[in-house]
Order: C-alpha cells, then sequence, then structure tokens
C-alpha cells in the first residue's frame, strides 16, 4: 500500500489471453509492470497491514486508499507460474522473466565444437515424453511409457 493511492493503468487484460504481472514494492514506493514494461506506481512507504495472511488472488482495500468500501476483493481470472520474492525487483530482472516466458522445442542433440554429435533425443509427438536417448558411444536407450 502506498501513499499517494492506488495503482492505475488504462491497459486492457480481458482480452482472453495470457499477461505477465509483476507487482514490486521498496521502501519508496510500488510499480506494476504488465508484460515487462511500467504500466504504473506509486511513491510512498508501504506500510505493513499486520494481517495473518498473504493475499494471492485477493487482496484487501480500503476507502482511505483506494476510495473503495473496506473489505477483501478478489481477482476475477486464472493465474499460474505464481514467484514471490524477498526483496523489490529492478526493471531489467522484470524484463528478463518476461522474455523467457516463451516455450522452447526440445533439444534434440548435443554437437560439439568438432561437429560430433555427442548425445541424440528422440520424444513421443503426444506426450512429450523421452522416448530414446543415444549416447555419445552410439548405445541407444530406450524409455518406455510410465505405468
Amino acid at each position: 500500500m502506498g501513499a499517494s493511492g492506488p495503482i492505475a493503468t488504462t491497459t486492457a487484460v480481458t482480452d482472453n489471453a495470457w499477461h505477465h504481472a509483476v507487482l514490486t514494492a521498496s521502501a519508496t514506493g510500488q510499480s506494476l509492470y504488465l508484460d515487462g514494461k511500467k504500466v504504473g506506481s506509486i511513491a510512498g512507504a508501504v506500510s505493513e497491514q499486520s494481517r495473518d495472511y498473504a493475499y494471492l488472488g485477493a487482496g484487501y482495500a480500503s476507502d482511505s486508499w483506494m476510495g473503495v468500501a473496506n473489505g477483501e476483493y478478489h481477482y476475477k481470472g486464472q493465474m499460474d507460474e505464481v514467484a514471490i520474492y524477498g526483496h523489490a525487483l529492478d526493471a531489467s530482472t522484470i524484463a528478463e522473466h518476461y522474455a523467457a516466458r516463451t516455450a522452447i522445442s526440445q533439444m534434440t542433440k548435443v554437437t560439439l565444437p568438432s561437429g560430433r554429435v555427442h548425445a541424440a533425443a528422440s520424444y513421443d509427438p503426444a506426450s512429450g515424453r523421452l522416448t530414446q536417448h543415444t549416447d555419445d558411444h552410439g548405445g541407444i536407450w530406450k524409455v518406455s511409457a510410465p505405468s
């Protein structure tokens, strides 16, 4: 909670897509980042509310801070891959987290600087699980489906 009022943004997140949101706070204020970009901030010390619980997907608001009735307000959406840090995150760290969110393809081989293939892997296209590993000596290891 900041001394200067709520963080406001006009960026819509009601587009039926996943978004990367970060709320970071320090002794001097709070900043809200959406999809790697700062969309709002407030200055002032973050006051500790002496609550018994931390909120995830909900929060406590008050007339004195947000201009709404005192009480808990709940997020009406889905959350995934939540991380909580014991320190404030800077803009470059938040941008790196956002950039790292995209999926990468599976590694199918490891090639040494000499050009020799050190290892190779095959995957089940439906499950994405490893089905075969070829080691650096040409040994083939088959992995059966889990049971």
